[in-house]
């Protein structure tokens, strides 16, 4: 069975600045630890990271990271790191829809991602009203065969703001 979804975007590249539609940064960092001991375990064990975003048009980042190791890591994680969300917004009123964070406070959701959809109505300064739903964390069972891996319930969530 083939399942297709497609996304389209217009953008007039004539009236974009021709030296400014695509930029670039990022970075490289090379790391490396010498173990001199008698634990079972390399001698030497060196990690090489980084990451390269990609912004066009100042409209889409696009950002790509790795990590390469002598060392083999399998850790199951319940959280997703391949996010996407869409922030549209017409005046006064933003929507956040798809992988998102909001902050209603220090102390309240600040910042913590969550799969869902929520908004923000602002008319003019005069007064302020947030709301979200969505999932905080993915469930993850239980691995009989890596007693020390994460496991974690589903956990649903929503609030409110005024």
């Amino acid at each position: 069975m083939l399942h297709a979804l497609g996304f389209s975007q217009s953008i007039n590249f004539d009236q974009l600045d021709k030296e400014k539609w695509m930029r670039y940064n990022g970075g490289v960092s090379a790391n490396a630890v010498y173990y001199d001991g008698t634990a079972n375990r390399q001698n030497l064990t060196y990690y090489l990271s980084g990451n390269l975003n990609f912004n066009i048009a100042g409209l889409y980042n696009i950002p790509l990271s790795f990590t390469y190791s002598n060392q083999v890591f399998d850790f199951p994680n319940p959280f997703k790191f391949n996010r996407l969300s869409l922030h549209p917004s017409y005046k006064w009123a933003t929507a956040h829809i798809g992988d998102v964070s909001m902050t209603f406070s220090p102390y309240t959701l600040a910042g913590h991602q969550f799969t869902g959809g929520g908004f923000d109505l602002n008319p003019e300064g005069k007064f302020q009203v947030s709301a979200m739903y969505g999932r905080f964390l993915k469930a993850t069972e239980y691995n009989f065969e890596e007693p020390r891996a994460i496991t974690v319930y589903k956990r649903m969530g929503y609030a409110s703001k005024n």
